[in-house]
């Protein structure tokens, strides 16, 4: 898989030093999560075959991200949330105004990612913004051969994680075709009458 990131690139960017004992919890992790990648019965039958030009097919559009609870900003740990991100990582965002923007007063600007986890992330799937996401997200689950309910739509803070995180990581926007609702997303007025 060619957009893998290693945790030690997550470290890096993030200005994490793990302890030992927790990098290997996550590294153990992340076995556990390719194994069961591996078993899905979208890739089972490329893997049998040694099939490596039909993997890189299937995971082309994908890149593998973990998600920490944490960031160092400051010289501090803080948990990642929208508003650490936006402080950690300025050049991702709008300049802040001298007048708080509307989502900096509302829950969810604060709100922190809960858990550590390794995530397949597929840059044609942003869905912050879809109007009806759980059609989409059933579908996605459906063409991975797994239960409806396995596709989750990412909170702003995962959405913002990960793009910050793939941007830093593989100098790369694999994520310019989408956007979320604290970027550059437009609506057009419906027309009258």
């Amino acid at each position: 898989m060619e957009r893998y990131i290693p945790l030690e690139r997550h470290e890096d960017i993030l200005g994490l030093n793990l302890p030992s004992e927790v990098f290997a919890e996550y590294q153990e992790s992340f076995d556990r999560f390719i194994t069961n990648l591996l078993l899905l019965p979208r890739t089972i039958q490329a893997v049998e075959k040694n099939d490596i030009p039909a993997l890189q097919k299937q995971f082309a559009t994908c890149v593998l991200v973990f998600r920490a609870p944490e960031l160092i900003h400051n010289d501090e740990a803080v948990p990642v949330s929208v508003e650490s991100l936006r402080d950690a990582f300025p050049s991702y965002f709008y300049k802040r105004k001298k007048k708080a923007n509307w989502f900096e007063v509302h829950d969810f600007y604060r709100e922190p990612i809960k858990a550590p986890r390794w995530v397949l992330c597929d840059t044609e799937h942003m869905n912050c913004t879809l109007r009806r996401p759980e059609h989409k997200l059933a579908g996605y689950a459906r063409d991975w051969g797994l239960p409806e309910d396995c596709g989750l739509q990412k909170n702003l803070a995962e959405d913002l994680y990960d793009r910050i995180l793939v941007g830093e990581a593989l100098e790369e926007d694999l994520f310019a075709r989408t956007v979320n609702s604290l970027t550059t997303t437009g609506y057009r007025t419906r027309k009258k009458g």
